[in-house]
């Protein structure tokens, strides 16, 4: 706006005779159209929030509801204690655990901490342990009795493939506050989390709060307004990270480095959660098995000749990409070591190639993943004419074929609190090429070759372009078969039960506290202080919000409660309201044919008014009298 400002100024100088005229004309216009611009920005950013603004009027009185709950479900675990129909408050050791996790990312959401997420269940599940899920989605053949994804929830507008939970609901109120748990964990980024810590904390329940998502980096990405971006950082502050920092008996994430990073945490308090693969599902069973997944794949993407191609051991060298196509995965990176690679190989990429031309070409970019900046990148790919095939979302089952006929793995992000594709290609056997970050060091720059990972700080795709030659290369996937990856979903669990049983350790000492009579019945009198601090406070919140209505539909609200000497009528209902619309609303009402209408309810009020010794006002008695 201003550059364009700037350009009508001197065209002003130019073409006007009169020039202070022109100036001024033109200055008020590329104001005016920087006001514009800065308008619908604003917009787009409230658009972009969906229905967020119609959830936050109704949050308040849901998460009323919710305390109530659990206040109710807390009163009659004392009367089944009291009269002796309940377990023990203190922890007696068991065969099995009962866990609830409470989480917005399951399948068929295809990210990592869904992925992960659903293995930790299944093989808690094996193990014996009793394992209760509330969760925004679930797919309905992996759903059991002791699944709930109906959290009360909204489409995330930064991932429209995702919801998140926005409140916590009666269900999982209820089940907070009238069962026992051995340990709840609570995985974020969520909006409920809070509140699970509070009940949690009252009941001095264990709480496991993993962190999965750098929510800063996330923040300056996509929020372009400063405001925008403090106001959401300070909500996350207060429903998220300060609640974890006070009131979790565990924060963990992928690596202890983001966890240091992302929030303050005592030392003896965090942990690093463990991660694993699927390795007999990753990993060849025989010796064909990935000459056989690399001559489909090749066949995908077009390579004239493939099935010979991949016996024989040649053909293009394929670069794969598994990620969510986003802003902050710098995928676009990958395009610039490609076209240096066809340029170094003599190969002059043209735009608009057709795909039987771009197959042929020595190096072929393989992308599996959708995301919003799919379209972009597609557009990009078209116009400078390079070999780079777009498979779109692909079905985790899916995935191993791909990551065993690939030449190598790439990724380019460096916003990843652990990067699961990668370890997921490492048990595939394909080499993985990655850049220099906190995370990547802290979990493989000891064991991977240091001629695998690039700088991203300087000359990106020439640096990246080393990496994925050295990568590409037989004797980089002989290395891995002489050194493969053993993590397996099996192992991890296993090690993140040892993680609950430390924690439950830890925190037996505050749940013997609550075993006296005396902490229950401090408990009982606090519960009800908040049970009718509750109610009063839901009281003015839905008389603000009745007069807040009322005004926005052109209607006078009164809201009294009559003593002793009020009316009758009046001291039996608690609520007067007299309706006065403008002269203008009643000159429509009566031009659409409806005249009969408003005097109708004039004379109702007029009776009314007559028998609450009320007095009507002008308009009424003048519709009154038209009846009449």
């Amino acid at each position: 706006a201003v550059a364009g400002l700037c350009a009508r100024v001197r065209q002003a100088r130019e073409c006007e005779g009169d020039t202070c005229t022109g100036l001024t004309r033109v200055a008020a216009r590329g104001l005016g159209m920087t006001i514009i611009t800065v308008l619908r920005n604003w917009r787009a950013e409230l658009c972009a929030l969906g229905n967020i603004p119609l959830v936050i009027l109704i949050y308040i009185p849901r998460l009323f509801i919710s305390i109530i709950v659990v206040i109710v479900a807390q009163f009659c675990r004392l009367g089944a204690w009291c009269i002796d129909e309940t377990s023990d408050i203190t922890r007696q050791p068991k065969v099995n655990k009962r866990i609830l996790i409470v989480t917005d990312y399951l399948p068929p959401q295809t990210h990592g901490i869904a992925i992960r997420f659903q293995q930790y269940i299944t093989h808690m599940r094996s193990h014996g342990h009793e394992v209760h899920v509330f969760a925004t989605t679930q797919r309905p053949e992996l759903e059991t009795s002791f699944d709930h994804p109906r959290l009360p929830s909204v489409i995330n507008p930064w991932n429209v493939q995702n919801r998140m939970a926005y409140n916590p609901g009666a269900r999982l109120a209820w089940t907070l506050g009238a069962r026992q748990w051995d340990m709840v964990h609570v995985v974020y980024p969520s909006l409920i989390g809070a509140f699970v810590i509070a009940v949690c904390g009252w009941r001095r329940i264990p709480v496991y709060c993993s962190h999965h998502v750098d929510i800063d980096f996330y923040a300056r990405r996509y929020t372009r307004f400063k405001v925008v971006r403090t106001f959401g950082m300070l909500l996350y502050d207060l429903l998220a990270r300060w609640p974890c920092q006070r009131g979790a008996t565990v924060n963990a994430a992928p690596t202890l480095q983001f966890l240091r990073a992302h929030m303050r945490v005592d030392p003896a308090k965090s942990a690093r959660i463990p991660t694993g693969v699927a390795i007999e599902a990753f990993k060849p069973q025989h010796v064909g098995h990935r000459q056989a997944d690399r001559r489909a794949l090749l066949e995908r993407i077009g390579v004239p000749d493939a099935g010979s191609k991949a016996e024989a051991g040649k053909g293009p060298a394929v670069w794969l990409l598994v990620q969510r196509l986003a802003p902050e995965k710098d995928t676009g990176l990958v395009f610039g070591a490609l076209a240096a690679a066809l340029e170094q190989a003599g190969v002059s990429s043209t735009p608009h190639t057709s795909a039987t031309a771009t197959g042929s070409l020595p190096v072929q970019v393989v992308i599996a993943g959708d995301g919003p900046s799919m379209a972009a990148l597609q557009a990009e790919v078209r116009e400078r004419g390079l070999p780079v095939t777009f498979l779109g979302s692909v079905d985790h089952k899916n995935l191993p074929a791909l990551y065993r006929g690939a030449s190598c793995f790439v990724t380019c992000s460096t916003s990843e609190t652990y990067g699961l594709t990668v370890v997921e290609a490492l048990a595939s056997g394909t080499p993985a090429v990655m850049p220099h970050c906190e995370v990547f060091d802290e979990l493989h720059k000891e064991r991977l070759p240091p001629s695998w990972f690039y700088d991203p700080a300087h000359l990106q795709s020439v640096a990246l372009l080393v990496a994925l030659r050295a990568a590409s290369t037989p004797e980089a996937a002989a290395w891995l078969v002489e050194n493969p990856i053993k993590l397996s979903w099996e192992t991890s669990t296993e090690e993140l039960l040892a993680q609950y049983e430390k924690a439950i350790e830890y925190n037996l000492p505050y749940r013997r506290e609550k075993s006296s009579h005396k902490v229950a019945l401090v408990h009982s009198l606090i519960a009800s202080a908040t049970f009718f601090a509750v109610w009063w406070l839901m009281r003015i919140y839905s008389r603000y919000i009745i007069r807040l209505f009322a005004r926005a539909m052109l209607l006078d609200v009164t809201i009294s409660n009559e003593g002793a000497g009020g009316p009758p009528a009046a001291k039996a209902a608690g609520l007067r309201c007299q309706r006065q619309r403008s002269s203008r609303a009643a000159l429509s009402l009566s031009a659409v044919g409806c005249p009969l209408r408003g005097a109708e309810t004039a004379l109702r009020a007029r009776l009314a008014g007559r028998r609450a010794g009320t007095q009507l006002g002008p308009r009424e008695s003048m519709h009154a009298d038209r009846m009449d």
